[in-house]
Formats: C-alpha cells, sequence, structure tokens
C-alpha cells in the first residue's frame, strides 16, 4: 500500500521534530474508555452476567467470545460492540442518559493520566523552541472526543483518532455511528499524512515532505503500534 510513497523521502535533514504517541496506556494509566464500563458495571453483569463481567475491565473479553479474530478487525468490533451497547441502553452517561459524543468527554475527563505526562508536553516544545521546531500528534485507535475531554487539545498540534456520532437511524438519540476508525494499520497511514502535509494520496516530491522520518519518534505502548514501530524504524526513526 505504501511503496510508492516510500520513494518520496526528504533529501535533508530538517529543523522540524515530530513526536508521535499513542493514548491508551501510554498516556493513560488504563484503557481510557474504562470509566465508561465502570459507571454501567451493573447494566453490563445484568445484560452478560456477573460471571463475564467481574470487573469494568472483562468488557474487553466480550469481544474475544463474540468476534473470531483474525477475521474481524479489533478496532471495528470494539467500536461496534460499544455502539451496540449504547443503543440497547446497557451503556449510557452520568446522569444515566443515551451516550452522545460530549458525554464521551465527560468520561474522557476521568482518565487516569500518565504521571506528569501533560507537563512533559509543555516543557519539550518550550525547552527546545530554541533549537528545533516540535510537532506533537496522538495517533489513537481510541475514542477521539474522550481524548479532547482529557484537556489534550491544546497542548498537540492534532488528534488521529476513531470517532462516533449520531445521526437519525439511533434508536434511543445516543452515538448510533462509526464516522471514523484508526487501525492498526492506518496508523502508518496517518504518519505519512502528517508527514506530507496533505492528503494521503497526494504525490509529493522529496523536498516538500515537511519532516524526515530519521526526525520522528514515536511513542507507544501495544500491539497497535507495532506496524507504526517496524515502518519508522525501517525509515531511520525512532521507537
Amino acid at each position: 500500500m505504501f511503496n510508492k510513497m516510500d520513494e518520496y523521502q526528504p533529501d535533508e535533514e530538517k529543523k522540524n521534530v515530530f513526536l508521535l504517541f499513542d493514548y491508551d496506556e501510554t498516556m493513560t494509566e488504563t484503557s481510557a474508555q474504562e470509566p465508561i464500563f465502570e459507571h454501567n458495571l451493573q447494566r453490563l453483569q445484568e445484560k452478560y452476567g456477573k460471571d463475564i463481567i467481574k470487573k469494568p475491565g472483562d468488557y474487553w473479553g466480550l469481544l474475544d467470545t463474540t468476534y473470531k479474530f483474525p477475521e474481524y478487525d479489533r478496532e471495528i468490533t470494539y467500536l461496534q460492540q460499544i455502539r451496540n451497547d449504547i443503543q440497547d441502553g446497557t451503556l449510557l452517561n452520568l446522569r444515566d442518559e443515551p451516550i452522545c459524543e460530549e458525554d464521551l468527554k465527560e468520561f474522557g475527563a476521568m482518565v487516569e493520566l500518565a504521571p506528569g505526562i501533560k507537563e512533559f508536553l509543555v516543557h519539550i516544545k518550550e525547552e527546545w523552541k530554541d533549537r528545533a521546531n516540535i510537532e506533537i500528534y496522538i495517533i489513537s485507535v481510541g475514542m477521539k472526543n474522550m481524548i479532547l475531554g482529557a484537556g489534550f487539545e491544546k497542548l498537540v498540534d492534532g488528534i488521529y483518532s476513531c470517532e462516533f456520532e449520531v445521526d437519525d437511524t439511533s434508536k434511543n438519540g445516543g452515538v448510533s455511528h462509526i464516522k471514523k476508525i484508526i487501525t492498526s494499520f492506518s496508523k502508518t497511514a496517518s504518519i505519512i499524512e502528517i508527514a506530507k502535509g496533505e492528503n494521503l494520496n497526494t504525490i509529493l516530491s522529496a523536498k516538500d515532505y515537511r519532516f524526515h522520518y530519521k526526525n520522528c519518534i514515536v511513542f507507544g505502548d501495544g500491539m497497535s503500534d507495532l506496524s507504526v514501530f517496524g515502518y519508522l524504524r525501517k525509515k531511520g526513526g525512532k521507537t
């Protein structure tokens, strides 16, 4: 998919440095969706059984029993599972009403962040402002509105993540449609798009790329980051 793109590498080092972060369990201490499951734990137990859902994190086990991997894309199935549970009233907001996009921000504000992460983002730009133009991006298979709710919008230069929306198919006024999906492999596509500063499919000459891959550092923790790690290391980046 990316072979044609790979021919267009910048010819020389640029002063631009790009820091790319995964979100869940990289910038946070737990899964960002944990507050949603914790608030709705009793309803989840009533629907799926207390033997299946003993604690909030057990929600992820539903994916293993409902969907067969690798036949299903895990990032798609988790969004579909949450969407289904919102639509049937199992997952509700903090006022026990159907969850809409803004409610995800409220839950996002409850997520336990990695100690010092916000201070680090501010400090690194200030510390290096005379030596490098640092841009920071979050690229996550998680939910964008939850990241916004945690207060990162003003601390980073862009967020690439999954999005829900409410459309006219909603049965109860809650989120009913998956608007955007970021998968493990499309994280790499997001990096290429950031490097170009253009649409992914735009063909650019080497000199028009915004940064050299060698000036890119990726922070991640899990399986969804492996393809990004491999791609950037091959290009000379750091992970």
